[in-house]
C-alpha cells in the first residue's frame, strides 16, 4: 500500500501512486472529509470523496484537475 502517515493538517495523507481503492479505503476509515497527496514531503494535491466517485464512474476530470497517477482514475 502506499499510505502515508498523517500530515501536520489532519488530513490522511497518501502518496501520488495510491490506486483508487486505497484512497477509498483510506477516506472510508479516516472519516475525513479529503485526502492530501504528498510525495517528498510536499504536498501535490487534495482528493476528494467526489473526485474518488468520479474514478469509479469511469469520468474524466474536472477541467483544472491535477491527475496524480493513472491508476486514481477507473
Amino acid at each position: 500500500m502506499h499510505y502515508m502517515k498523517k500530515a501536520p493538517c489532519a488530513l490522511p495523507v497518501a502518496g501520488p501512486q495510491a490506486d483508487l481503492d486505497e484512497l477509498i479505503n483510506l477516506l472510508i476509515q479516516s472519516g475525513a472529509e479529503a485526502l492530501l497527496i504528498v510525495e517528498g514531503g510536499q504536498p501535490l494535491g487534495v482528493v476528494t470523496p467526489t473526485d474518488l466517485l468520479r474514478g469509479v464512474q469511469g469520468s474524466e476530470p474536472e477541467e483544472g484537475a491535477v491527475v496524480l497517477a493513472p491508476e486514481v482514475q477507473a
